[in-house]
């Protein structure tokens, strides 16, 4: 039911009421609820929600993954993701997929590089013949440096912590559906709130200005790392920046920023072998925050490895097939990257990241050796192709 609110004097009496908008009334499109959101990201009500992800950045609208495209997306200046979907009332058949679709949306996400996140953002609508990414959000961080920074954003896509918030001028209480979908994405890190806006206009007689109340009525609560609980509720719920000039190109990374931002321990294994790559001529394409190594096969050029500072990445079955590399070496490479527990570990919960500080020097350096064999054993592959 529809709240009645009024206004009152110190004695009691109504000075002014306050006139419900039904969601008939088609007042205003999901377009408008969406710009609303990135002018007024306060309206999310993270703060209630989870302090972690208080002061919302706008990134973008419009945002393209592989599922489609993310209504809102903002970032916190911890470097916390939050996606939003907005469905109004009126389209009963989009409140049955949305669910599913925010987390088709997350899962994308969790499958992306640092520099893979950040194109994304920039071919966002709110992005188009505007700043950067870096210029647009570097004026919201403190007490952190640009590395560092990426650096959170690559871990929490890795592990797919996100807040998704489904936000509408009505949320039907139907909400257990969300249980079967949230089980099929266990490892994910997310969480779910579903938020519900009140519209009042201040007339009778003119539709603006509005007064806009949220509610937060339906959270997930995890149960177990793969089963979701869905509950239905009602109640209110200086450290120097690297930045860019607007319209700048990217400054990318090198061996000695590569070497200097990443553990000391981990850099005396890897490095050595690093320049060793350099010195054999393998297609090192340095990006922002990583590198990639690369090869000709069947016309294209072709990644196979990206290395960040304090991430390592898998070469994934998957990748394989969309390359249309050979699958002997992978074969080889996957029976013996498998003798590494955590590796092994990743590759069950489907993941392509992890994080150095997860793994032990000899787990890193057995990594790094058999990435290597990969490596030349497909650059052979490559000088044979093209011969």
């Amino acid at each position: 039911m529809q709240k009645k609110l009024i206004f009152v004097n110190r004695e009691g009496k109504t000075e002014k009421h306050l006139y419900p908008i039904l969601p008939r009334e088609k007042m205003f499109n999901e377009l408008w609820l969406q710009e609303l959101l990135i002018e007024n990201p306060s309206l999310l009500l993270c703060k209630e929600i989870d302090e972690s992800w208080d002061n919302l950045i706008p990134l973008g609208r419009e945002v393209p993954v592989t599922a489609g495209a993310i209504d809102n997306l903002y970032i916190t200046p911890e470097g916390l993701i939050c996606l939003v979907e907005t469905k109004l009332w009126r389209n009963p058949e989009a409140h049955r997929t949305v669910v599913a679709q925010i987390i088709d949306y997350a899962k994308d996400l969790s499958k992306m590089t640092f520099d893979e996140f950040e194109n994304s953002v920039e071919k966002s609508t709110l992005h188009r013949e505007k700043s950067n990414f870096w210029y647009r959000i570097s004026k919201f961080i403190k007490d952190i440096n640009q590395i560092e920074f990426q650096s959170k954003i690559q871990e929490n896509l890795s592990r797919g912590r996100f807040l998704l918030l489904i936000v509408g001028d009505r949320i039907y209480p139907e909400v257990a559906m969300l249980l079967d979908t949230i089980q099929s994405a266990p490892n994910l890190e997310f969480k779910m709130r579903l938020i519900e806006f009140e519209m009042y206009k201040t007339s009778k007689e003119n539709p603006w200005p509005l007064l806009v109340i949220p509610a937060i009525v339906g959270k997930t609560y995890e149960v177990t790392r793969a089963v979701v609980k869905i509950l239905y509720e009602e109640k209110r719920p200086e450290i120097e920046v690297d930045t860019f000039e607007e319209g700048a190109p990217k400054a990318k990374i090198n061996k000695r920023t590569f070497e200097k931002s990443m553990q000391k321990d981990y850099a005396d294994i890897f490095i050595p072998l690093l320049e060793q790559w350099i010195a054999d001529g393998f297609n090192i394409s340095w990006g922002t925050t990583s590198f990639s190594v690369r090869f000709f096969w069947k016309g294209k050029i072709r990644s196979i490895i990206d290395l960040y500072p304090d991430y390592l990445s898998l070469f994934t079955e998957d990748m394989v097939r969309k390359r249309g590399f050979p699958l002997e070496p992978y074969h080889e490479y996957r029976n013996e990257i498998d003798k590494i527990p955590i590796i092994r570990h990743l590759f069950t919960e489907r993941r392509r990241y992890a994080k150095l500080k997860d793994i032990t020097l000899e787990e890193f350096s057995s990594y790094i050796n058999v990435t290597d064999r990969i490596i030349r054993n497909l650059k052979k592959l490559e000088k044979i192709s093209k011969d």
